[in-house]
């Protein structure tokens, strides 16, 4: 829940914690009970198809990767 509440999401990572692509990250988590995968702010649209931008979760997801 914590990564759904803020405007701005700031996730701080070590390199060694980035992955080539999604199917190792997936692999990885494959048996967790709980995983949260966040890409940035959500698109939906209403019954008009009114685009709304950042309704769940954050408006703006900022990756640093940082070294020890």
């Amino acid at each position: 829940m914590v990564s759904l509440l803020p405007r701005i999401h700031l996730a701080i990572v070590r390199p060694l914690a980035l992955r080539a692509d999604l199917s190792q990250a997936f692999a990885e988590v494959k048996h967790d009970g709980y995983f949260v995968f966040v890409t940035g702010p959500s698109r939906t649209s209403d019954i008009e198809l009114t685009l709304t931008i950042g309704v769940h979760g954050p408006q703006a997801l900022h990756v640093w990767a940082m070294e020890d």
